[in-house]
């Protein structure tokens, strides 16, 4: 037998060969593919040029797009330096409510620290040269003393030295005061720094505080030789 003739014999046996029946099994049909969801686009911050979900992206005013990134950065560098307060995009004032809520909470609040300083017009430094921190008008007490809650100094809100007894020699309104007292012949009281004019009477003077003065001169009551002159 040729060659040919084995390949063809070799070929019918293995038609005549029935495959095994596959009645026993059981197949599951396949599921239908799911349709695949396109992704979001995302959106290039201006700034960075980073490219980053549309989650991260704040669109302000001027229709400029910042990731949270870099205006959280911004806020956070005007916080400590006030050429870059307020925060500004194209010239207009960014609002803190678009960035507050990436804000930590120590964040936000020295941020708002430095807000009340940047826009205090006079502002008040503790004296303490080794604390210096700025002291909000919130903290001012007395009139002209200033608390510093850093350091627990206190300070005039004047001339922005230690604090001191009585008025401020540095006030401009008591500087016109003190003149014209001293062209009226007024006298201060050395006890409380009050300025008293006598109507009539004695220079035996008993100020509101409780104090008694010469008003010739301005001491305290019976240390001074005017008052040997005028009756008790």
């Amino acid at each position: 037998m040729s060659l040919v003739d084995q390949a063809r014999s070799a070929r019918g046996r293995a038609l005549e060969i029935k495959p095994p029946s596959d009645s026993g099994l059981h197949t599951q049909p396949k599921k239908p593919e799911e349709p695949t969801q396109n992704p979001k686009p995302e959106v290039q911050c201006c700034v960075c040029y980073e490219k980053v979900s549309q989650k991260k992206i704040v669109r302000l005013n001027c229709y400029d797009t910042w990731c949270t990134g870099c205006i959280k950065a911004l806020f956070l560098k005007a916080a400590t330096d006030q050429s870059l307060f307020p925060p500004k995009c194209c010239r207009k004032e960014i609002p803190i409510h678009t960035i507050k809520s990436t804000l930590t909470a120590k964040e936000l609040k020295t941020y708002e620290d430095a807000k009340i300083e940047y826009t205090t017009p006079k502002k008040i430094y503790c004296s303490n040269k080794s604390c210096a921190k700025f002291i909000p008008p919130g903290n001012i007490v007395l009139g002209d003393q200033a608390d510093c809650q850093a350091c627990r100094s206190r300070t005039c809100a004047v001339c922005q030295n230690p604090a001191h007894k009585g008025h401020c020699p540095k006030d401009p309104s008591l500087s016109d005061t003190l003149k014209l007292a001293d062209r009226r012949g007024w006298k201060r009281c050395y006890s409380c720094a009050r300025i008293v004019e006598r109507s009539a009477g004695c220079s035996h003077i008993t100020c509101v505080c409780g104090a008694h003065f010469c008003y010739a001169c301005g001491s305290k009551w019976a240390t001074c030789h005017c008052s040997k002159y005028w009756a008790y």
